[in-house]
This record gives structure tokens, sequence and C-alpha cells, in this order.
């Protein structure tokens, strides 16, 4: 998969960007955690957009920071503020009336596993860990492409099913959906890594920059960020968990404008301002709100940003599973910044199971 979304990225961007045949510094970057599988999944994609025509392997550089310096997720050795902001979002209104509105689906759940005491446990903290656990158990078997065995469901967790449904949906809640409830909890999770993506853009000949991660970071956070809604059908896309193999593309164009693609439909960033509603809208806005949710050196213990330049710039944004997708890549953010003003129609409605096309809704 991601080979051929490496392929589909370099038809459609590799020219505008002048990307040549290999992945050299300075003008390309790798970035991945310390996790195997977002090493591989960067990898195959970048594999995929510097194919190799002699067929010989070619050799690229990956940064891969120590897990206790990086912000690909969200991470208080990086952004101290990070703990409270998590405590204050554990004890607000809208965790407690989801842990009292679960009460009795925890409740089957509990005995079809087979572990009720840890279902019926009511404290936040906990229910954001369980409904995770359980929804990287259950999308493992589900998974045609995870070679895991047996793939049968327990009775009453079938795909489609109430129990599932609403696993899927506590479980974005407490990993993604809490971003909306806690303001300065979305500052302190991404805002480190959108530090790095503007420094990225203050080196001189950068002109694409792959950040290889997890769909609960950066994914979630980005989406979440953005406040995106899909154009077609209104719907908030944080309040669906990322799909194997979704996308998320922004494309900044030289005539001062914006545009936002998340699995193959436009959506618009209502998370800013000047961007509500609007299938494009101005690039100064997008970054000055991204850069408003960038702590400074008081808040975390973060450097101010930097003044961002004006190269043409790609940044890719992957992101594996948790625990059991070890290996496979189920979301992606991508970030282009192109020097023509002319919309790219490549990526946007591309028939189901394309390259660069996840499952929506």
């Amino acid at each position: 998969m991601q080979i051929a979304n490496g392929q589909a990225l370099r038809n459609a961007y590799g020219e505008a960007l002048n990307l040549g045949k290999s992945p050299s510094n300075p003008k390309v970057m790798i970035r991945a955690d310390d996790c195997p599988r977002t090493i591989e999944s960067a990898q195959a994609l970048t594999m995929g957009m510097f194919p190799n025509d002699d067929g010989n392997n070619t050799a690229f550089e990956v940064v891969v920071p120590d897990r206790t310096v990086d912000g690909m997720e969200p991470n208080p050795d990086v952004c101290p503020a990070f703990s409270a902001a998590e405590r204050v979002f554990l004890e607000s209104k809208e965790a407690r009336e989801h842990v009292k509105n679960s009460e009795r689906m925890r409740e089957k759940i509990g005995k079809i596993t087979g572990r009720s005491d840890a279902w019926m446990n009511g404290d936040p903290a906990n229910l954001a860990k369980i409904y995770g656990r359980m929804l990287d158990c259950l999308m493992s078997h589900a998974c045609s492409t995870v070679l895991s065995e047996p793939k049968k469901l327990p009775t009453g967790l079938e795909i489609g099913g109430d129990l599932w449904n609403h696993i899927v949906n506590e479980a974005t809640f407490w990993s993604i959906g809490r971003y909306q409830v806690t303001p300065d909890l979305l500052r302190y999770s991404i805002g480190p890594l959108i530090r790095d993506v503007f420094n990225d853009l203050t080196i001189s000949g950068r002109s694409f920059s792959l950040y290889s991660g997890h769909d609960t970071g950066p994914m979630g956070e980005m989406l979440s960020a953005l406040g995106l809604r899909w154009q077609d059908s209104g719907k908030l896309c944080s309040s669906i968990w990322p799909s194997f193999g979704s996308m998320l593309i922004v494309e900044f164009y030289s005539d001062n404008s914006a545009r936002f693609i998340y699995n193959g439909r436009v959506a618009t960033a209502d998370g800013v301002e000047e961007c509500r509603g609007k299938s494009t809208c101005n690039v100064t806005s997008v970054l000055d709100h991204l850069r408003s949710l960038v702590p400074d050196e008081a808040e975390c213990q973060n450097r101010s940003l930097d003044r961002f330049g004006s190269n043409n710039f790609l940044a890719i944004f992957l992101a594996s599973s948790g625990g059991l997708l070890t290996g496979l890549l189920l979301a992606s953010c991508c970030y282009i910044f192109l020097a023509r003003g002319k919309r790219s129609k490549k990526l946007v409605n591309m028939e189901e199971g394309e390259s660069l096309k996840g499952p929506n809704e």
C-alpha cells in the first residue's frame, strides 16, 4: 500500500517539487519514531516515490529521535504541561458524562471478555486506556492484512454490531475527541511537532519531509488542530477513527491559497476562522493558526517558533496503529507547498481502493 501511495505522490507532485531520482538531503528529510512499523511505513512510501530503475536498493537516511525528545505523539517529556492538561480533561464534565453513559455497554463488554472488573472501573483514566486497547485488538482481528489467527471475534463483538460501534466511538472520544474538550491539551500535544514542521520550512533547499508516526499522533491531533470537516457531508473528520490507509493532504499554492483533502474528499479547515466552509482559503491564515498552537518556552520548555521560509515544500505524516498492527500503515497526513496556482485533480475523488484513497465514514 505505501509503495503505491509513494508512486501516486510522485506522479502528482514529483515534477512540481523537482524531487529528482533519489531522496537526498537537504531536499528530502525522512523521520519516524522509534517503532519498527513506523520506520517500515516510511521506507515503503519513500521507495515508491523514488523508484530505482536499475533494480538496486537505494540507501537513504531516516531520522529517529530518542523517545524522550520526540513530539510525534503526545509526550510529557517533551512538553510537561501536557500532563496537567490531560488531568483537566479527565476531570471534565464531558469525560464524566461518557463514564456514566457507557456503563450499560461496558457491563456487556466485561461479561463477553471476562474482564468485568476492568470494564466497570469508572475511572476516566482507565477508560481512556481500555477502550484504545480493545479497539486495537478488534482491528487486528478485522483487518485482512494483519496476519493473526483466529480471525473470528467473540459473539457480540462482531464487526458493525452495537458493541463494535460503541467501542470505536468511545475510543475515538478518549483518544481524539478529547482535544475538542480541552484546547490546551491540543497545544501541548501537537505544538512541538508543528514547531518542527515550521523549522523544516526554514531549511534552504528542503522540498519534502516525511513524518511517520501513529493514528493517535500525529494524525488525530492534526485533524483536530485544523478542525477538518468533509465539505460534501459536513461531518467532522476527527469524529471518526482514522481508518486503514487514510491520508490527509494539505496543498499550499503560490497564489496564497490552501486546500485540504482527506481520504480523497475536499475538507474545510473549520478550526481556522477565515477558512470555515471554504474549499480553499488563505495560506497566511492557516499558518498563523498553526503557529498559535505552538507553546512558548515558558509554557512547554520549547523554543519559540522560528520564522518560516518560502521553499516549495511537502511534508508527509504517516500513522501506524498501536500494538498489534505491526508494520502496517493506518493513516497519513500530508502537507504540500506548491509553486503553482492550478489545483491538482489527481488526488481528489479517486475510486475506492486506489492509492491515497482510504475508507471514509
